[in-house]
């Protein structure tokens, strides 16, 4: 909420209070047993992104964003009336939530706050590292190696260097426009390792990078305070302090918890788990495979978590089955049974949020359970790729601010945040997994020569108007790209808003865009059925909605 919103709402909240006015007429409207008062209404407009603004203005405008949020509980009443939030994928999928965020919230308790880097130890580190210095470099870029060697000759021989500058194939010779480089500034990585370690006057040898040869020369240096790689600094002594810090978090929950493990119910597990999660019975799943004070874990646990990361036993692979309970199910239970017992489950903060998630889910699956049945034929495909053909030109650059998670699930509760007003960077901050970009909100750049490497970005903003929200999309994702220490198998899923796009090329043929052709129709389908079951529910709950339109009138009137 603005400031001078919040001051003028709470202004008026005095004048009511002062007039007497019971403190239930700041409710704007009531959803069956929730009510809505003004300062939900207030934020909710607030937290809306400027391009999901009413185009109305006033009282007309506010009513607007009450029927939504009227239209958000009625889907919940409906979802709990058919009991979506009481079916086993969606109770797993939440529990896995929970204790993802239980585990985050205790590891920062009990690790990162407790990790400190000295200033000795930040500079020795800089100095390791090379970033105590910044280099001057300038080159001559040539076809051949032959004319690299011959150039390097020469100029080792004393031949002047701007003599020579005629040949470079670059627009200039200075590299970065003579800027002063940290080690990380240099690119292509090759010249990290050929270029940044010569002294002033070096000249380098013939460096190839797409297909032609350089020499470099590192013409000056200058020395590079703390101040201006220490985050970079940090980051890197975090990544080596925060294996031997969580092993000794384990060890010391070993001694202290009543940590109990039953290896013959792993064995069970073990001997079987090749012929997959159906050869273990309902009882079977329940049988606990490690138990401490505050819960258990249980054999189904271990099978939905396997599950959920996508990994596979091989039937005569037990190593397999091995590494996975031994590097990453039983220091997960027992980092769980820690934070359990420390009660970080109990946590306002933890609760609130979870209680959050569950309401973005929860519409999540409402709407899906509307939607998930419809079909686009080739037919109807066809005709709209007639009616449209600049939603299937080619793409050649786009720049997006994405969120890369490791379930659909996921991706489409952060898509429903996004659109109930949270801040994408923000949340791009907290939940990307994807390196480029995680440090600057999940905004980067893909240039023409990337698309082979991101075609569903590419593919998902075709036709779509800049500052679009698109996704979720199943992603490839190596494993490079990726901040995760949990094994990688199978596809990612982004949501992305598209910030910048150059596109202006003849359609691809209906061949190539009949499946996005159908994907539109599908969606184009979807929003209709959508919008026709929110009406229906608006007719069918409207004995339990009450809107108190004098409540708004008075609220737009004082702001």
């Amino acid at each position: 909420m603005s400031r001078a919103k919040h001051a003028v709402y709470w202004l008026w909240l005095l004048v009511c209070w002062s007039c007497g006015t019971p403190t239930e007429d700041l409710v704007v409207a009531r959803v069956g047993e929730v009510e809505i008062d003004a300062p939900q209404l207030i934020e909710f407009e607030e937290r809306l992104h400027p391009d999901l603004r009413s185009k109305k203005t006033g009282a007309d405008a506010y009513f607007d964003y009450l029927q939504t949020m009227i239209d958000k509980e009625l889907m919940v009443l409906e979802a709990k009336k058919r009991g979506l939030d009481q079916r086993a994928d969606f109770r797993r999928k939440m529990d896995k939530l929970h204790s993802d965020r239980v585990l985050r919230r205790f590891l920062q308790l009990e690790v990162y706050d407790k990790i400190v880097h000295t200033q000795e130890e930040m500079l020795a580190h800089q100095r390791e590292t090379g970033r105590d210095r910044a280099v001057q470099v300038r080159r001559i870029v040539v076809a051949t190696i032959e004319e690299a060697r011959a150039i390097k000759a020469a100029l080792e021989s004393g031949d002047d260097f701007d003599a020579w500058a005629s040949h470079n194939l670059l627009d200039a010779t200075q590299l970065e426009e003579g800027r002063y480089l940290i080690k990380d500034e240099l690119y292509p990585r090759i010249l990290q390792e050929k270029i940044f370690p010569l002294a002033p006057g070096e000249f380098s040898e013939p460096v190839l990078f797409n297909d032609q040869f350089g020499v470099y020369e590192v013409t000056a240096e200058a020395p590079v305070k703390l101040s201006v790689v220490q985050s970079v600094i940090e980051a890197e002594l975090l990544k080596e302090k925060l294996p031997p810090a969580v092993q000794a978090l384990s060890a010391r929950l070993r001694q202290e918890l009543d940590f109990v493990v039953h290896d013959q119910a792993l064995e069970s597990v073990r001997g079987r788990i090749g012929q997959g999660a159906k050869a273990f019975s309902a009882e079977e799943r329940e049988q606990p495979i490690y138990e401490h004070e505050s819960g258990t874990f249980t054999i189904g646990d271990l099978l939905d978590f396997a599950r959920e990361l996508s990994v596979g036993f091989p039937e005569n692979a037990p190593e397999q089955f091995d590494w996975f309970v031994q590097d990453i199910v039983e220091p997960r239970a027992l980092l769980l049974a820690g934070a359990y017992t420390a009660g970080v489950d109990r946590e306002e903060a933890v609760i609130a949020w979870l209680q959050k998630r569950q309401l973005s889910n929860l519409l999540v699956a409402m709407r899906r359970d509307v939607v998930d049945g419809v079909f686009a034929s080739r037919e109807e495909a066809q005709e709209f790729y007639d009616r449209h053909p600049d939603l299937f030109r080619p793409l050649e650059s786009i720049g997006v601010q994405e969120i890369l998670v490791r379930t659909e699930e996921e991706a489409l509760a952060l898509r429903e945040e996004v659109e109930r007003g949270g801040d994408l960077g923000a949340l791009a901050a907290e939940y990307t997994l994807r390196r480029r970009g995680k440090a600057n909100e999940g905004e980067f750049h893909l240039h023409p020569w990337e698309k082979q490497q991101f075609v569903p970005l590419f593919e998902a903003a075709q036709g779509q108007r800049i500052g679009a929200l698109i996704g979720p999309i199943a992603v490839e994702v190596a494993a490079a790209e990726v901040l995760s220490s949990e094994p990688i198998s199978g596809p990612y899923y982004a949501v992305f808003r598209l910030l910048d796009s150059t596109i202006n090329a003849a359609p691809r043929p209906f061949a190539q865009a009949e499946r996005r052709a159908r994907a539109l129709v599908r969606r184009q389908k979807q929003e209709r059925l959508f919008g026709q079951f929110i009406i229906q529910l608006r007719h069918e709950y409207a004995a339990q909605i009450e809107v108190f339109r004098a409540q708004v009138e008075a609220l737009v009137r004082n702001t």
